[in-house]
C-alpha cells in the first residue's frame, strides 16, 4: 500500500470509487444508508462475504482513522476507475518484485501434487535465497505457463503484521529457471514420494505400544512376491490399514512394519495380534482389512498401494501397474493383483 499512499491520481480514483459505491447503496436503500459495524471474529472472517469485499481506509482531517467495508453483491455493479483497476490488478511478477520480503509469511513448493512449506520465521535464509533466485530467473525470462521435467511450482503468500491482509503469487518453474531449481535442490525444498508419504501418514499406535504388540503371537502370516520392476536387493516393509478408521495403524518404517526375507524374491509379514482385552484394540484388529507393501527409498519409491486381505491364499502377487497411479493414491491399489498360496 505504501506504493499508492502519496499518489494523487490514486487518491482521486479511490474517491470516485467511493462515490460509485455510495450510489449503489442509495439505489438499494432508497436514500437510507446503513452503517453497520462488522464483527471482528471468525464468523465474519470465514463467511462467504469475506472472499468478496473491498475495504477503504481513510485518515480524516482531525487525525482520526475510519474504515468502511463493502461486500458481496454490492461490488458486482460498481464502476471501477480504469487506472485504479489496472493498479489493483497486479501481475504475478509485479507482486514478486514490489512486495517487500519482510511480508512473506510462507512459501509452498509443489512437485507434482506434493506440497513442501517453508516459513519466514524459521527459514529466513532459505526464503531470501529462493526469492533472489526466482526474481533473477523471472526478470531474465519472464513468467512461464508450465513447469519443467521436475514439475516444480511455487506459491508465495504475503501478509501484513496483523495477518489481516494477504496476497499470493504463483509461478511455474521451467527447466530454464536454473537459479531457482538450484536453490530448491541444494536446500532439499521438496518432498520425494517416500518423504511425502512419511509426512502424510498418521498411525494410530505410538512407539511404546508398538513394542508391546511385537511381543504378541502373530494373528496371521502373509507373504509378498517382489515384482521384477522393484529392486530385488532392497528391504520390503508392510503397513497395516484400518478400514473403519480410514488410516494406517502402523507407522511408516516402525518395527511393526518389518518383514522377513524367506527366499530370493519372497518376504514374510506377520500381522500382529493387538487384541488384549480392550474393546478398542479388538475393534482395531477386526478393522485390519488391508495392507501396503513398500520399499523405503528416497530415490525410486516402490509401493503396492492399499491391498485388500480378503483374497484367497496367503501370498500377494502384483500384476501390471495401473495407469496414472501415484503416491497420493496410496489408499488404492497401485497394481492389479492376486492372492496365491505360498509353500515354504
Amino acid at each position: 500500500m505504501e506504493t499508492y499512499k502519496d499518489d494523487q491520481q490514486t487518491i482521486y480514483d479511490f474517491i470516485e470509487l467511493h462515490k460509485n459505491l455510495l450510489e449503489n447503496y442509495k439505489k438499494e436503500k432508497e436514500g437510507v444508508y446503513p452503517i453497520v459495524e462488522i464483527p471482528n471474529d471468525s464468523t465474519y472472517e470465514y463467511s462467504e462475504d469475506a472472499y468478496s469485499y473491498l475495504e477503504l481506509n481513510y485518515q480524516l482531517k482531525n487525525g482520526k482513522k475510519i474504515s468502511r467495508v463493502y461486500s458481496n453483491h454490492r461490488l458486482n455493479d460498481v464502476k471501477m476507475p480504469n487506472k485504479l483497476d489496472k493498479k489493483l490488478s497486479l501481475t504475478e511478477e509485479e507482486i514478486l518484485n514490489q512486495m517487500p520480503e519482510k511480508y512473506v509469511s510462507g512459501i509452498s513448493i509443489y512437485r507434482d501434487f506434493m506440497e513442501f512449506d517453508i516459513y519466514r520465521d524459521i527459514d529466513e535464509k532459505e526464503v531470501k535465497s529462493l526469492l533472489k533466485a526466482l526474481k533473477k530467473d523471472v526478470s531474465a525470462q519472464g513468467v512461464s505457463n508450465k513447469s519443467g521435467k521436475d514439475d516444480f511450482y511455487i506459491d508465495i503468500c504475503y501478509e501484513d503484521s496483523s495477518y489481516t491482509y494477504s496476497i499470493n503469487c504463483q509461478f511455474y518453474i521451467p527447466d530454464t529457471y536454473v537459479n531457482t531449481i538450484q536453490v530448491i535442490k541444494e536446500n532439499n525444498l521438496y518432498y520425494s514420494e517416500y518423504g511425502w508419504l512419511e509426512s502424510n501418514t498418521y498411525p494410530e499406535v505410538d512407539p511404546e505400544e508398538a513394542e508391546k504388540i511385537l511381543k504378541n503371537q502373530p494373528a496371521r502370516t502373509i507373504y509378498f512376491k517382489v515384482p521384477d520392476s522393484w529392486n530385488k536387493d532392497a528391504e520390503i516393509k508392510c503397513m497395516l490399514f484400518n478400514e473403519e478408521w480410514n488410516c494406517f495403524y502402523t507407522a511408516l518404517d516402525s518395527n511393526l512394519a518389518n518383514c522377513e526375507k524367506v527366499s530370493d524374491d519372497v518376504w514374510k509379514y506377520e500381522i500382529p495380534d493387538v487384541t488384549d482385552g480392550k474393546t478398542y484394540q479388538t475393534e482395531a484388529a477386526e478393522g485390519f482389512t488391508s495392507v501396503m507393501f513398500y520399499q523405503p527409498s528416497e530415490e525410486e519409491f516402490h509401493f503396492s498401494g492399499r491391498i485388500d486381505l480378503n483374497g484367497a491364499g496367503n501370498m500377494l502377487v502384483l500384476g501390471n501397474k495401473k495407469k496414472n497411479r501415484n503416491v497420493s493414491d496410496y489408499y488404492k491399489a497401485q497394481y492389479a493383483y492376486e492372492w496365491t498360496t505360498y509353500h515354504e
